[in-house]
């Protein structure tokens, strides 16, 4: 294995680890809930975010904090369509947070394309009227 598979690897395992220690039991049904709401979002493959590299040499899914954001949209009622207010909360998240921040205002990171599509996405529930 190569110096940079070991280190990918390593990062995959320690986002994991924190996911799994953070969410218990519900680690599958969380992580199948981000995987679904990357996917519906972007328009991406559930598993583009193993594949798309950020700047940092790690994967966009092995930033913990980006899993979490998806679960908690993934996790919203399939009845009921994001709340302006919810989308509000994640769109200020996305907009202040890392790594999220950082790829919004590097236009050659690459998951900045990504984060926009969520961004956009974000937006247009925030502005629809409920």
């Amino acid at each position: 294995m190569s110096e940079y598979e070991e280190k990918r690897e390593r990062s995959r395992v320690e986002a994991e680890e924190a996911l799994r220690r953070e969410w218990g039991d519900s680690f599958p049904a969380k992580l199948a809930a981000a995987q679904a709401a990357f996917q519906s979002l972007t328009g991406e493959k559930s598993d583009a975010t193993s594949v798309i590299r950020l700047s940092s040499e790690r994967m966009l899914g092995d930033q913990p904090e980006l899993v979490r954001m998806f679960a908690a949209i993934g996790e919203m009622p399939d009845t009921a369509p994001l709340t302006p207010d919810a989308a509000s909360r994640e769109l200020y998240r996305l907009e202040s947070e890392e790594p999220t921040r950082s790829m919004l205002l590097d236009s050659m990171h690459p998951g900045h394309a990504v984060v926009m599509s969520l961004r956009s996405a974000l937006h247009r529930a925030k502005s629809a009227s409920g």
